[in-house]
C-alpha cells in the first residue's frame, strides 16, 4: 500500500472511531463493542508503523504517542485514543507536507524561534483581560518575549498571515513549556477552547487553568484538585504563577525585580477589575439548580399533557350532552364521563411506567429494580455484556451497576414515575380499591415485590 493510501485509511479508521464516541455508528458500533476496540488497535498499530518510518523517540510527540498503554476495555482505550489523536493529526500533517522530521541534535530543534514557550488558550471575547496578562504580567512584570508567547487574539502573539490557524495552534500547544487556561463563563461556551482544554492536558507541559469569577472551583468543571487551579485576579496566585514562570522559562532573577513586579501585579488587577466592572459575566449555573430545573420542565410538560387530554374529555362530554335526547340519556351518558376510581388512577400511572419500560431489556429493567427497590440483588452479566455496555454507555448506569438517575432524561422520567406510583400507594386508598387489586393482580402491592413489577407494570425482570 502507498503511503498516501495508508494515510487515507488511517483518517477513515480515526474518523470511524470518533462517530462511535459520539454514538453515531449504531447500536453494534459503541465504544465497548469488538468493532471499535479492533479498529483501534489497528489504527494505532499501523499508525506507529507510519510514524517510525519518518521520527524517532528523540520527538517528544512522536514518543508521547507510542508510550501509551495499550491494554483495557473500549472505555480506557477511547481515554488513550483522546490523548493519541491531535498527536496524530499533528504528526500526519507533518508527513504530508514533507517536513524533515528525522533530527540529528534534538537541542538545535527544541531551540528554533518558530516555537513558543507560552501558549494561552483563551475566549475571544476576553481579549481585554488576555491583553492585560501579556502586556502587564508576562511581558512588563516577568520580562517574557513576545516572540515565546502565542495567543489568537494579542498583537505580536497572532497566527502568521497565509498560516492554517489549526496546524499553528497544534504545533504552538504542543511545543509550549506552560500552558495558561484563562476559564471564565465566555471560555465555558465556546467549543473551541474547550478542545484546546482537552489537548492542552494531553501535552508534557504545566497546564495552570486560571479562573476568574464567577467561574470557581465547584463551577470550573475542571477534574483537577484545587490546588491546581489557580485565581487570576489574585496576588498570591500572580505570586505562584510568577514563580512557575520564572523557573519553566529560566528567567534570571535580576530580571524581575520586586518593587516593579509589585507595581506590575497591582496594574494588572486595576485594568482587569476595571474591564470586568464594565463588561459583567453571567453568573454560571451549576449542576444540581440545573437538574432540578429539567425536573421541574418535565413535571410541567406532564401536566400540560394532562390539562390537554382532560380539555379534549370534557370538550367530548359536551358534544355527548348536547346531542342528549332525554334526561335518562343524559344520565347515561354521566355515568359513563364519572371522573377515574382510584384503581383507574392507579392503573394510568402503572401504564406510564410500562410505556417507559417495556423496550427494556429484562437485565436492564433487573438492574432499575435492585436500585430502586434497595434490595441486595446479584446482577449476572455473564450472557449480557452487550446490554449492559449500552446502557452504561448512554449513562443509565455506572461501573457498580447502579442506576444514574439524575444523569440522563429517560432515567430522571423513569423514576418520576415510579415515584408516583410509590406515592399513590402510600396515601389512603378505598376498600373498593383494594377489591378491585385483588380482582386483577396476584402480586404483593409492594414496590419492592419483583412479581408486582411483572405482574403490574406488565415488564420482564431479570438478574442474569
Amino acid at each position: 500500500m502507498t503511503e498516501e493510501n495508508t494515510i487515507e485509511k488511517l483518517k477513515y479508521l480515526a474518523e470511524n472511531i470518533q462517530l462511535a464516541k459520539l454514538g453515531k455508528r449504531g447500536k453494534e458500533a459503541h465504544v465497548n463493542s469488538y468493532i471499535v476496540i479492533d479498529e483501534y488497535h489497528e489504527w494505532r498499530t499501523e499508525s506507529e508503523d507510519l510514524f517510525s518510518q519518518f521520527f524517532d523517540e528523540s520527538n517528544s510527540q512522536y514518543s508521547k504517542f507510542i508510550s501509551l498503554p495499550r491494554t483495557g476495555n473500549g472505555h480506557v482505550l477511547m481515554h488513550y485514543f483522546n490523548q493519541q489523536y491531535p498527536i496524530f493529526k499533528l504528526l500526519i500533517n507533518k508527513i504530508e507536507k514533507g517536513e524533515k522530521m528525522k533530527i540529528e541534535n534534538p537541542k538545535e530543534s527544541h531551540e528554533s524561534k518558530e516555537e513558543k514557550s507560552i501558549f494561552i488558550s483563551h475566549a475571544t471575547k476576553d481579549k481585554d483581560i488576555v491583553d492585560a496578562f501579556v502586556d502587564v504580567i508576562l511581558q512588563g512584570g516577568l520580562s517574557v518575549p513576545i516572540d515565546k508567547i502565542f495567543c489568537v487574539s494579542t498583537d505580536g502573539t497572532k497566527i502568521e498571515s497565509g498560516a492554517d490557524w489549526r496546524d499553528s495552534i497544534n504545533e504552538s500547544l504542543l511545543s509550549a513549556k506552560i500552558n495558561f487556561l484563562i476559564i471564565t463563563p465566555n471560555y465555558k461556551e465556546s467549543e473551541v477552547c474547550m478542545n484546546e482544554m482537552g489537548a492542552a492536558w494531553v501535552t508534557s507541559a504545566t497546564v495552570l487553568p486560571l479562573i476568574v469569577d464567577p467561574i470557581n472551583y465547584k463551577t470550573v468543571g475542571i477534574i483537577q484538585e484545587p490546588k491546581q487551579i489557580e485565581k487570576l485576579l489574585d496576588e498570591k496566585s500572580l505570586d505562584r504563577i510568577k514563580d512557575i514562570v520564572q523557573k519553566s522559562m529560566e528567567i534570571p532573577t535580576e530580571l524581575i525585580r520586586s518593587d516593579r513586579w509589585t507595581a506590575k501585579k497591582t496594574e494588572f488587577l486595576i485594568r482587569v477589575e476595571k474591564h470586568i466592572s464594565a463588561n459583567s459575566f453571567d453568573v454560571p449555573m451549576d449542576r444540581n439548580a440545573f437538574d432540578e430545573l429539567i425536573k421541574q420542565n418535565t413535571d410541567l410538560e406532564s401536566t400540560i399533557k394532562y390539562l390537554i387530554a382532560e380539555k379534549a374529555e370534557l370538550e367530548g362530554l359536551i358534544s355527548e350532552l348536547k346531542r342528549a335526547k332525554d334526561k335518562q340519556e343524559v344520565e347515561t351518558i354521566i355515568k359513563k364521563r364519572t371522573p377515574s376510581t382510584q384503581f383507574q388512577e392507579f392503573l394510568e400511572l402503572t401504564s406510564i411506567v410500562n410505556k417507559l419500560l417495556a423496550n427494556n431489556s429484562s437485565i436492564i429493567n433487573g438492574i432499575i429494580f435492585k436500585s430502586y427497590s434497595g434490595k441486595e440483588v446479584t446482577i449476572q452479566w455473564e450472557g449480557n455484556k452487550e446490554d449492559i455496555d449500552e446502557a452504561f454507555a448512554n449513562d443509565f448506569i455506572d461501573e457498580d451497576l447502579e442506576v444514574r438517575w439524575d444523569t440522563t432524561t429517560e432515567m430522571i422520567k423513569i423514576k418520576s414515575a415510579l415515584d408516583k406510583v410509590e406515592k399513590f400507594l402510600s396515601k389512603r386508598l378505598k376498600n373498593d380499591f383494594f377489591q378491585s387489586y385483588e380482582e386483577n393482580f396476584d402480586a404483593p402491592m409492594k414496590l419492592n415485590n419483583k412479581k408486582f413489577w411483572e405482574e403490574v407494570f406488565e415488564i420482564s425482570v431479570s438478574f442474569s
